[in-house]
């Protein structure tokens, strides 16, 4: 049920997205008589709109009622058959990108039919995949509409905005039969004679450098969720490496799922339920790739005794890695509770970054963008935060933008690389015949990577025009940094982790110069530029000061800083 609705609404909103391509890009010219023609056209492409709208209506209510059957399917069907055929024998010579829409409307009625004769079973959570990507596409027609003045496109505009809200009205209805579905597992899980005050739960991190996998193991204290222990593994490289071999990307993670069976115990196992959320390297991959990864894993995951929920194998939104990477650091801080500070995190992966922190006074986030707040309920408490994650600004993809700098004075000696090593961006090497120069290249990274001149549409900013309260100013409280914050700081930290911003230029400097151990008289690689980007990222991205200090952490109480804790902690509240 939940699959046919999404390939209705799917359906409708390509086909009202051909009609607002097909009614605004015929042509503009001045002459009367064409402007009369294109009016004609606007309103037989509203005329048509509607009844799409109507049909769509008519569909929701059949979804929210639970009416919808054979008879109403081949309706639908018939109907939207005779408007496509009367849109391609009117508008077929008149615009190809028109054209090309209609032929993704086809694939549609295409889908739905094999969906309706059973020659094709589609999954629910792929469904809802499909059904957001077309949703998302939907609002980008919205927005093109708003940028107008033209009377008929603000009509269209309005008819758009109709649309947009009964597709996210069923998009909700969609998603709450999903968690119905999700609960129902959990009482089926709940019956089989599991013990809900001792429970497992396997998370699969698939980041664009490697996939790891957590087995965290809980435990009650007095009615409260506490963590017992945790397992970890991890291996290189991830999904993303494989490209077009989905399959191949699928069985690389055969070794943590027979590491996960070890860590659970065998009368737990089939009440232990299993994740994977992909990030930032699946994002980059593309649709089509990254699709195919996700259904080759969810197949390798039905042939282990664990629970699989419907959105168990997912691309994670960039907007929750940040928060419940924080979520995990501040409930093994003990921070969850009511009246305690909490700690901002700064977490850095290969693809993107993420800050997560409560400002010291929470009135500064009541004008702030809804993209860049989070809110949530843990364990009775009501928790309130700025969030953003930098898509492009992970440690592997920065480095790529700053070569790319590199790559345009070829000839010029590059001074983020050390002497004699080359780097390949496009086919133009980049190289350096002199001593690296930490100064000079964090330069470079805060010039054109880390850009604080950006236009700020909604003050204040950090960077690249990002809205962010000023993390110097408004925050007092410990700052958590990790990933690759840690792994390139780890030979050089006290045993408490805590280091100043400024540890990071002198390290960096010391490194670049070819002067610190264990770097000295080895290959530099990347090492040089990767210190320049860390405190530039600090200090010119975050404006910290060289004295402000970080924890610079891999595991607090022996668990991992990773969000996989954070994301188990939301499925399980």
């Amino acid at each position: 049920m939940a699959s046919f609705n999404a390939i209705v609404v799917a359906f409708c909103v390509a086909g009202l997205t051909l009609v607002f391509a097909l009614a605004y890009n015929i042509g503009g010219t001045a002459e009367e008589t064409r402007a009369m023609k294109m009016g004609a056209i606007t309103r037989t492409r509203m005329e048509s709109a509607r009844e799409r709208l109507t049909l769509c209506l008519n569909s929701k209510r059949d979804a929210e009622n639970g009416r919808v059957n054979k008879e109403t399917i081949k309706t639908f069907l018939q109907n939207t058959n005779d408007l496509l055929a009367t849109e391609n024998k009117m508008f077929k010579e008149q615009n190809q990108e028109g054209l090309k829409l209609q032929q993704e409307c086809v694939k549609h009625l295409d889908d739905l039919r094999e969906e309706y004769t059973g020659t094709k079973v589609t999954n629910s959570s792929e469904a809802m995949e499909h059904f957001e990507e077309e949703r998302h596409r939907l609002v980008a027609a919205i927005a093109r509409a708003n940028s107008t003045r033209e009377v008929s496109r603000e009509k269209l505009r309005r008819l758009l905005m109709a649309y947009r809200l009964e597709v996210e009205s069923l998009s909700k209805v969609l998603g709450e039969r999903q968690q119905k579905r999700a609960r129902t597992a959990r009482q089926r899980i709940g019956s089989a004679g599991c013990d809900p005050l001792h429970p497992y739960s396997i998370m699969m991190d698939a980041g664009s450098t490697g996939s790891r996998t957590h087995v965290i193991e809980f435990k009650s204290d007095e009615g409260r969720l506490v963590l017992k222990g945790e397992v970890f593994e991890q291996l290189k490289p991830g999904l993303s490496s494989y490209g077009d071999d989905a399959e191949g990307a699928a069985k690389s993670l055969v070794p943590l799922m027979e590491a996960a069976v070890k860590a659970v115990p065998l009368d737990r196992q089939k009440c232990t339920s299993i994740a994977l959320k992909a990030t930032a390297g699946l994002r980059l991959l593309g649709d089509v790739k990254s699709r195919a990864i996700l259904k080759a894993v969810r197949a390798l995951f039905a042939k282990y005794p664990f629970a699989v929920g419907p959105n168990a194998v997912e691309v994670m939104d960039g907007k929750d890695e940040g928060p419940f990477a924080w979520l995990t650091v501040n409930f093994l801080l003990g921070n969850l509770e009511a009246n305690k500070k909490t700690a901002a995190i700064l977490d850095l992966g290969g693809g993107s970054t993420q800050i997560v922190f409560q400002p010291d006074a929470g009135e500064l986030l009541h004008d702030a963008p809804e993209e860049n707040l989070y809110k949530a309920t843990i364990r009775g408490v009501n928790v309130h935060a700025y969030q953003h994650s930098y898509l492009g600004l992970g440690l592997k993809e920065a480095g790529k933008s700053i070569l790319k700098v590199g790559a345009a004075t070829p000839d010029a000696d590059f001074p983020c690389l050390p002497p004699g090593h080359e780097e390949k961006v496009d086919a133009v090497v980049v190289k350096n015949t002199k001593p690296a120069d930490f100064a000079a290249c964090a330069a470079i990274v805060s010039r054109h990577v880390i850009r604080r001149d950006d236009s700020c549409t909604h003050p204040p900013c950090a960077f690249n025009g990002v809205f962010q309260p000023n993390l110097a100013s408004t925050f007092s409280g410990d700052i958590y940094a990790f990933s690759y914050f840690y792994d390139r700081m780890e030979d050089f930290l006290p045993p408490s982790g805590v280091v100043t911003v400024g540890a990071f230029k002198e390290t960096g400097t010391k490194i670049c110069a070819g002067e610190e151990e264990p770097y000295k008289a080895k290959n530099l690689g990347s090492m040089c530029m990767d210190f320049s980007f860390l405190y530039s990222l600090l200090s010119h991205g975050y404006g910290l000061g060289d004295d402000r200090k970080l924890v610079v952490a891999k595991k607090i109480n022996g668990a991992e800083t990773a969000w996989s804790l954070g994301a188990s902690l939301i499925a399980m509240s």
